[in-house]
């Protein structure tokens, strides 16, 4: 009987956690849903103020390159590589921006959402030992970004998405430069 009470009271106290676990996820859930409907207005706020400065393009004439990478420090001894963007879009304006693996990453997690896995290109996937060195894997893998942005770009609607375009858009300080009008369009 005592054995009996015993497995009672541990399922009693199994079932108030259980309960209270819920609660905590169905928290963190809303929580989780405001923060994602306060970032899509932010991104579209941005992207309407873009927009009206001329930096967005709407017209889907847009090409970007991967050209380099780059090697980075971030505290003692930790380094990291990033990836140089150029974008070039209509009225020949031409920026660069750099963004770190993960922030492709977070990229590709934000158009999951937004448009479902089915209706992206596939993110090249982080380092898988089969390289002979870290150089021929960061080189591979700058060359599959570039490849990934450009397919992802031929879309109109990632395209012409906040979430794309905040990726994109220029890091604050950041000059357009004009591209002569020889240069050849893409």
């Amino acid at each position: 009987m005592e054995e009996l009470n015993k497995y009672k009271r541990d399922l009693e106290n199994i079932s108030t956690k259980y309960i209270l676990l819920e609660k905590e996820n169905k928290e963190l859930r809303e929580k989780n849903d405001e923060l994602n409907r306060k970032l899509t207005i932010q991104l579209n706020n941005n992207a309407v103020l873009e927009e009206k400065l001329g930096v967005q393009n709407r017209n889907n004439e847009i090409y970007i390159t991967v050209p380099r990478k780059i090697q980075g420090e971030e505290g003692l001894m930790r380094k990291y590589t990033a990836y140089v963007i150029e974008v070039e879009g209509s009225e020949n304006k031409r920026y660069q921006v750099t963004r770190r693996y993960k922030q492709f990453v977070l990229l590709h997690t934000q158009l999951v959402r937004v448009f479902g896995e089915h209706d992206l290109p596939s993110l090249p996937a982080k380092a898988n030992g089969l390289y002979f060195s870290k150089d021929d894997h960061t080189e591979k893998r700058r060359v599959n970004l570039q490849e990934y942005l450009q397919n992802l770009a031929k879309n109109p609607a990632i395209l012409n998405s906040p979430v794309f375009y905040h990726f994109l858009k220029r890091d604050e300080g950041q000059n357009i430069d004009h591209v002569p009008s020889s240069t050849p369009s893409h």
